[in-house]
This record gives C-alpha cells, sequence and structure tokens, in this order.
C-alpha cells in the first residue's frame, strides 16, 4: 500500500477505551522505539498513546502512518459493530455507511456515517464514497427481502467502484457453504463472492478477500438469539436430527480475524472462519443454556414433523423467526477444517464454551431470551384475536344485537350498517398489519392501543352494562393494551 499522507484524525477516547494497540502488527521494532522514545517512554496503548500523536510521530520519523481509513457496510448490524469496535481499538477511522445515517450517528457518535444503498446505488455513487478511503468491508446480510440486488448485484457493483477507485483492500463477509450452497441465501452470496474474486485476479489485488464464517455466536446475534430462546425453555430441547454440524466462531473472534486480514499485505483470495471444534446444533443449545445459567430441565425432542410446522410460515410471513432455507443449510452441513485460517492469522478462534464464557450474561440477557421465544406466539395470537373480532362481528352477532347498542350512539339505519362493518374491516386491517409488517412492529403497536381506547371510549356509552358483565368484554381490552406494549417493548 502507497504511504499514507493524509492529516491525522482526532483521537476519541470513547471510541479506544482501554483497548491495547496491535504493536506487533502495526510497528518494526524500530519504529516503536521512535514512538515511546518521542512519547517520553510511555508504554504504547491506547490508554495513553492518542491515535493522532502516534499517527504524527510515526509521518515525521519513518515517512508514513499504517492506520487505515475504512468504508464499513451494515457498521450497525451485528457483525459490523463488532468490527468498527475491533478497528477503532487499533486506531484505524472507521467510516459508518449504511441506509440510516440517524441510526447510524447515534451508534457511532463522533463519527461521520455515509448514506448508501447497497440494493440502489450504481458504480458512480459508490466511486464517490470510496474515494479517499484505504480499505472498504462489506458486512451487510439477509435472510429475507431483495436479496438478488442487496447480496448479489449489490456488492458487484461495489466491488466495480472499489476496482476502479484503487482500493488495495476489500473484504466481503459472506457465508461457509456459499460456494456450493442451493438456498436462496448462499446463490445470492455466492454472486457476489464470485465477482470479487474475478476482480481480484484480474487485477492482480492480493489485498481483496471473501472471509466465509461459520455460524456466528454473540450478544444481539439473530441466530445466537433464536438458539437461546430455545436454550431458555422450560424443557431441553433436542432435535431429531444428528446431521446438523456447525463450527460456531464467536463475533468477537470473527472481527478480530477480519481486521487482522485488513493489516496484511496479502492475504488469500477466501478463507473460512470456523470454531475450534464442530457441534451438533443440539450441543450449541446446550452450552447456551448454561451460558445464560439456567437448571437442567426434561428433554424434549422436537420430531420433524413439529419443525416442518413451524418453518411452514416462513413462507408467507415476513418477519417469521424460522424458514425452510434455515433447515436446508442445517442439512448441508456448515463446517470446515481450521488449519488454513490457523496458517493465515497465526491463531486460531476459540471454542464455543470458551468464548462464551468470556463473554458473560446478566439478568437482561435471560430475559430477552425468554422474550424472543414467546414474541411470535403474542404476534400470532394478537392477529388472531383482530381478524377473529372482525369475521364474528360480520359473520356471527346477530345484526339486532349489535343495531342495539349502537341505536344508544343514535346510529341507525344505513349509519349502523356502516360502523359495523368499517368497524370490523379496522379490525381486519390491524390484524393483518401484524402479520404482514414486522418492520413496523411500533406503529401496529400504537394503532392497537389507539383502537382499543376509542372502543372502549364507544363502548362506555353504547353499552355501559358491558363494565360489569361477568365475561368482562370492555376489561379485557385492558389486556390487549399491555400485550400491544409488550409487542412494542419487544420491537429490535
Amino acid at each position: 500500500m502507497p504511504p499514507n499522507t493524509r492529516p491525522p484524525v482526532a483521537y476519541n477516547p470513547s471510541f479506544l477505551g482501554n483497548y491495547h494497540l496491535n504493536i506487533d502488527a502495526w510497528f518494526t521494532p524500530e519504529e516503536r522505539n521512535r514512538l515511546e522514545t518521542a512519547g517520553g517512554g510511555r508504554r504504547l496503548d491506547a490508554s495513553t498513546y492518542s491515535r493522532a500523536v502516534a499517527q504524527k510521530v510515526l509521518t515525521t520519523t519513518v515517512g508514513h502512518a499504517r492506520f487505515m481509513k475504512v468504508l464499513l457496510l451494515g457498521a450497525t448490524g451485528f457483525i459490523g459493530t463488532r468490527i468498527a469496535a475491533e478497528a477503532q481499538a487499533r486506531g484505524h477511522e472507521v467510516i459508518p455507511c449504511g441506509r440510516d445515517a440517524k441510526a447510524m450517528t447515534r451508534r457511532f457518535p463522533g463519527a461521520f456515517p455515509v448514506r448508501g444503498n447497497l440494493a440502489k446505488d450504481g458504480v458512480d455513487a459508490w466511486l464517490a464514497r470510496v474515494d479517499g478511503v484505504d480499505a472498504v468491508i462489506n458486512a451487510i446480510g439477509a435472510m429475507t427481502g431483495d436479496l438478488e440486488r442487496l447480496q448479489g448485484s449489490g456488492p458487484s457493483t461495489l466491488f466495480d467502484a472499489c476496482a476502479t477507485a484503487g482500493i488495495n483492500k476489500v473484504a466481503q463477509i459472506s457465508a461457509l457453504g456459499a460456494a456450493t450452497g442451493k438456498t436462496r441465501f448462499l446463490r445470492t452470496k455466492r454472486v457476489a463472492d464470485d465477482h470479487l474474486l474475478k476482480l481480484r485476479g484480474r487485477g492482480g489485488r492480493d489485498g481483496w478477500i471473501v472471509v466465509r464464517p461459520s455460524l456466528v455466536i454473540g450478544h444481539g446475534g439473530y441466530s445466537t438469539g433464536l438458539l437461546s430462546s430455545l436454550a431458555a425453555l422450560p424443557v431441553r430441547v433436542r432435535f431429531a436430527n444428528d446431521g446438523w454440524s456447525v463450527q460456531p466462531i464467536h463475533v468477537s473472534d470473527l472481527a478480530r480475524a477480519i481486521v487482522d486480514l485488513l493489516e496484511k499485505d496479502s492475504v488469500p483470495p477466501t478463507l473460512d472462519l470456523v470454531g475450534e471444534e464442530p457441534l451438533n446444533v443440539d450441543d450449541v443449545i446446550e452450552w447456551l443454556r448454561m451460558w445464560l445459567g439456567l437448571s437442567e430441565g426434561p428433554i424434549f425432542t422436537v420430531p420433524a414433523p413439529m419443525l416442518e410446522v413451524a418453518a411452514f410460515p416462513g413462507h408467507v410471513l415476513p418477519g417469521w423467526p424460522v424458514s425452510p432455507e434455515m433447515f436446508v443449510m442445517l442439512a448441508e452441513g456448515n463446517t470446515a477444517d481450521t488449519g488454513p485460517e490457523t496458517a493465515v492469522l497465526g491463531w486460531t478462534p476459540r471454542p464455543l464454551g470458551k468464548a462464551l464464557l468470556a463473554d458473560p450474561v446478566g439478568p437482561a440477557d435471560i430475559v430477552y431470551a425468554r422474550m424472543l421465544a414467546v414474541r411470535p406466539l403474542v404476534k400470532l395470537m394478537m392477529a388472531a384475536l383482530w381478524i377473529g373480532t372482525a369475521i364474528i362481528s360480520v359473520f356471527f352477532v346477530p345484526a339486532g344485537v349489535s343495531e342495539a347498542m349502537l341505536a344508544n350512539l343514535d346510529l341507525t339505519g344505513g349509519w349502523a350498517t356502516t360502523a359495523i362493518y368499517g368497524g370490523s374491516l379496522v379490525d381486519l386491517l390491524i390484524g393483518v398489519g401484524i402479520l404482514a409488517l414486522p418492520r413496523h412492529v411500533k406503529l401496529m403497536a400504537a394503532i392497537q392501543i389507539a383502537v382499543a381506547i376509542i372502543f372502549m371510549a364507544i363502548a362506555s356509552f353504547a353499552a355501559p352494562e358491558a363494565w360489569v358483565h361477568p365475561f368482562g368484554p370492555l376489561l379485557k381490552n385492558a389486556a390487549i393494551i399491555a400485550a400491544a406494549l409488550a409487542l412494542w417493548a419487544m420491537d429490535e
């Protein structure tokens, strides 16, 4: 990489904390001696030596600095946040890139985020964003949505821009199995992987790499949350399939490996990143149960037909926690040899148990795991309640009963009919919205609360005796409001 002659970036201690610099990777012994001499003999670490000072001294004494300016796509995601923290702890400048500038500003105070849409933006837009950066990392991934553009053509366009701009270091975070996988998730990953490798081969870009991690475990991960919710059940869940082997890697090890690779002048075209040992999915759940500190319970083996039933809504409901594709990927296996990663990195990612012990949980983690287990059930029950109410109101409640209540509000004839069918339509739309709009949980919760309160107010005038009815038709709206608030609180 040509010497970096940019002016130093202001030191931000909130990014570095007490992390120690990777001295061996950055500096030769001669450079380190010069830095420590210039710093009055102080130890060279992030708590005593700012990035700006180190850059200034290195530029003055040896002609260049080894700190990089890194454009990170997916910086607010599970993996992206860890990569950003690792890179910043080593003194690199991270430029978060994503669709939501406000979210990036909240997550990275003091940084200068760049707005970008991987699924829509063209080469010219990305050329402007990669101008002046030393490295680009694509940490964007999804299981649903427009994967063909988000994971396929979009990253390919980004890589074209990187090639045109002469970016020396590019890392594509793919997934283990993408080279041969048959699922839509893996196929779209493979499109971008193959394009990067083609550009690397054409231009001799030895700093470009496709990283393929196995199952990534850690606080805030989707897979970790899903498996932790199973681990938090009163019973110890077991799957009737011994072929579901994975080789989990902790997210902190993955982030460390990504930044290590960026700091190397030459890297292999592809690298599988896996934990030290392969595990069955049942073993992973058991480790997570111990991680959460939960006591042992009776074993429940989930029969295969039940898994198919649980995954079926994934065909039609956006945001459903499991899908048939997940089970297909598990059946294909998700393990690899640790030899290549050890040879390249000089170290091996930790076994799952050891990594979890170094990342202890608190009471909030246990509550979160249990909450995830019941969230789909709460959503389904709430949707069923609203849709069922709409159907019952129109087809099963005698017309005379509804019209008698509405007469107390001076609504008769056509107005009463309009009110009955209009209210049922509102109920139906709310129920469908709960299922069809998983990204708008807070909006749907607010609508449910508002409608429940309005209904209680209207019913108090139309049928005040309902407050003392033995079935509590109005009092039950309080439970609906509480359930809507719970869904609001559980939204991520």
